[in-house]
């Protein structure tokens, strides 16, 4: 009977000790005057007790330490209002990459579309200058319209026609007058209509000044028509007309942009072989309808 059981925790092992103290205390209590036992049990208990206490207090203290633990910071929920996200990422210092994943998202985020100035099912007006840049002979210079519309952002069609007013240049004075070479069957074009299709595959942003960002688009025309021509010896007569064009639009606005371009009109001549006149022409271009701005 005084053998003691080991049990597995301490606890338990430090408990199994007190039945047998109280064995032991009884056992011998008829030994002891009662004075002197009286004084042993009171100066014994309050050891085992204190013991006891202790360990509640203990474990009491560490509850108390897991309820004050700061809880993790929860993310900010869609009910919260937005002066109180602002002021929690205020608060937030990011110092280094793994903070980075505690920012709060963007609430209002512009998505820039692929083109600022759209072409899709718009119809474009230009109005320009417009001069033969390869005549010799003749100084022409004139008005160039014309009106498109935009089936996709990289295709669609265009009528175009110019108008030229010629007048001979110093060369050709000199030849007729001085050298009395006749300059009569030289050829000089008055004017051009004819329908191209448009392709615009390049889009693109260029920096002027180092101030301001102007998008642009380059496009490129084929197509035909019929060029009126005329010398002093050949009253005014029509020709079939090749056209090749490459050109440039650089947006002011969603509506309205600067374009210049190139074009090469091809013909064949009365007189013999074929004449192929480049154009430089200089002007503005509206589309309608409007786009909502972004």
């Amino acid at each position: 009977m005084g053998s003691e059981t080991p049990d597995e925790s301490p606890g338990s092992k430090r408990l199994s000790l007190k039945p047998a103290t109280g064995f032991v205390i009884l056992k011998h209590m008829a030994a002891f005057p009662k004075h002197l036992l009286f004084i042993f049990v009171l100066s014994f208990l309050p050891k085992v007790y204190g013991q006891q206490d202790s360990e509640l207090e203990s474990s009491g203290a560490e509850v108390e330490l897991k309820k004050s633990q700061v809880r993790p910071r929860q993310p900010v929920r869609g009910s919260e209002s937005a002066s109180s996200a602002e002021s929690k990422t205020q608060e937030l210092q990011v110092d280094n990459l793994s903070d980075l994943s505690k920012l709060q998202p963007f609430q209002d985020v512009s998505v820039l579309q692929k083109r600022f100035m759209p072409k899709t099912n718009r119809v474009q007006f230009f109005g320009g200058l417009a001069t033969v840049a390869n005549d010799p002979w003749f100084l022409g210079i004139g008005f160039n319209g014309r009106v498109g519309y935009g089936f996709s952002e990289n295709w669609g069609v265009e009528l175009s026609g110019y108008y030229l007013g010629n007048s001979a240049k110093e060369t050709t004075k000199s030849l007729s007058e001085n050298l009395t070479v006749g300059t009569k069957s030289l050829i000089s074009t008055k004017s051009y209509f004819g329908l191209d299709v448009v392709w615009t595959p390049i889009y693109g942003k260029m920096s002027l000044l180092q101030s301001d960002i102007v998008p642009f688009d380059m496009y490129f025309a084929a197509g035909g028509g019929s060029s009126m021509i005329s010398s002093e010896s050949l009253a005014s007569t029509q020709a079939g007309t090749f056209h090749l064009g490459l050109g440039q639009i650089f947006s002011i606005s969603r509506s309205l942009g600067f374009r210049w371009d190139l074009s090469v009109n091809s013909f064949t001549n009365p007189s013999g072989g074929n004449i192929n006149n480049v154009l430089l022409n200089l002007g503005l271009s509206f589309y309608i309808p409007e786009v909502r701005s972004r």
